[in-house]
């Protein structure tokens, strides 16, 4: 290394880079940190008392250099998307930025290189898409023809918000633009035989928007005592689902003036037959389709669509067959799901994330938050109720199991590590 340069603001911006690009592509807050406390230990023979924190959208980063200078950086992180496949190559570039301790420009330029690594074509996302609402439609109770109804909405909706997207429309907007859109095209419904399954289709149309994996993922910040992440987290899946909610009920209100339309009541949800085995077929190809649209690439496809499709199975047989409450069926799935991920991480070498994120997907209570904003917007206060006391239990069932597994994990392999050196 040349020493005209500035090895240590060098480093400083290398573990920043990557920590936001960890965090625009939907990695964990404490990966984040985790990634970038670990790159710029690699180097502490030029830097010393590193200092990081990260909660969404905000990463800060700080450290001495040898002549004893403090150096920070802050971050703000804006746009932030699913890419998993950047994740894993992010993941992997930490590692050997730890193992090799390379020049850091030469770092700095593969972790630009990946941060411009194109994703998926807008055609196979826009297929993912209609896979989703396809498959969850399904997966809800309905009959095929609303299934293929939902999947059309479901793909024609990201061209047409393609646009607001370009101007820099917040999400908030984009959201009720969505749900006004979508029972837009999904009441003519109503006019057929297939009226009764129109909150399915909407539900179904909307699966790839809910925000249940940022609901889950801010029960499990709040469970570790991270509770800044997690309220933040809270707040963002209240203000997506309402707004998604607003969007539907304005696109009800304008059809029901227009037509005359009665306002059809929200049906319990009802999973398609477990022991039909197309079932877990449809689940496989829902969490497929997901992976799709997460960028998910090579082997890792089959392997997440398996273990979603699996868990899923899981969960609808105990919920079928016995008498047990719902919220057993969904611990008992999800640590099914929670083990495959940590396991097949290990075996594929991926962060288990990758699996986990869309293979909750078929136990995540996304119909729950959908009847649970309508009944808010429509002031049916004691069945808001009942419906946001199903949905906090499911997720907080999913963050159990989640955690649960993740620390035994986490201590197995802490533990392994702890012998590893003793025997050096």
């Amino acid at each position: 290394m040349k020493k005209d340069r500035n090895i240590e603001n060098e480093i400083v911006q290398l573990a920043a880079l990557i920590g936001t690009g960890l965090m625009t592509n939907g990695a964990e807050t404490y990966r984040v940190e985790d990634s970038m406390q670990s790159i710029m230990e690699s180097y502490d023979d030029i830097l010393t008392n590193p200092q990081v924190f990260g909660i969404t959208h905000y990463i800060t980063i700080s450290a001495q250099n040898r002549s004893g200078d403090t150096i920070v950086v802050t971050e703000n992180v804006r746009g932030v998307i699913t890419n998993f496949n950047r994740v894993d190559l992010l993941n992997n570039l930490t590692r050997r930025i730890c193992r090799e301790k390379p020049d850091p420009a030469l770092a700095l330029a593969d972790a630009k290189a990946i941060l411009a690594f194109p994703r998926y074509s807008q055609l196979i996302n826009t297929g993912g898409v209609a896979l989703t609402g396809f498959s969850f439609t399904l997966l809800s109770g309905s009959t095929l023809i609303p299934a293929i109804w939902a999947a059309v909405v479901s793909a024609l909706l990201t061209f047409m918000v393609s646009p607001l997207r370009r101007l820099g429309s917040n999400r908030i907007f984009i959201n009720i633009i969505r749900g006004a859109l979508v029972y837009a095209m999904i009441s003519p419904v109503l006019f057929t035989q297939y009226s009764s399954q129109v909150h399915l289709m909407t539900a179904g149309a909307f699966m790839y928007l809910f925000p249940g994996i940022i609901l889950v993922n801010s029960i499990r910040d709040l469970i570790a005592s991270d509770y800044l992440a997690g309220l933040i987290k809270l707040i963002e899946t209240i203000l997506a689902a309402t707004a998604l909610a607003i969007g539907s009920g304005i696109g009800s209100s304008i059809m029901n003036y227009i037509f005359r339309f009665t306002h059809t009541e929200l049906p319990p949800l009802y999973s398609i037959d477990p022991m039909n085995p197309v079932s877990v077929m449809i689940a496989i190809l829902g969490v497929f389709a997901f992976l799709i649209i997460f960028d998910v690439r090579k082997q890792a496809l089959l392997v997440g669509g398996v273990g979603g499709g699996l868990s899923w199975l899981i969960y609808a047989l105990i919920n079928h067959y016995s008498d047990f409450n719902y919220t057993v069926a969904i611990f008992i799935a999800t640590l099914f799901l929670a083990t495959y991920s940590e396991l097949m991480a290990r075996v594929t070498k991926k962060p288990a994330t990758v699996y986990l994120t869309a293979g909750l997907f078929p136990l995540v209570p996304g119909y729950e938050i959908y009847r649970t904003m309508n009944y808010f917007l429509t002031g049916q206060e004691n069945s808001f109720i009942n419906s946001l006391i199903k949905t906090l239990m499911i997720t907080g069932t999913l963050a159990l199991g989640i955690m649960l597994v993740s620390s035994i994990a986490k201590l197995f392999y802490n533990y392994k590590a702890a012998h590893r050196l003793k025997e050096q």
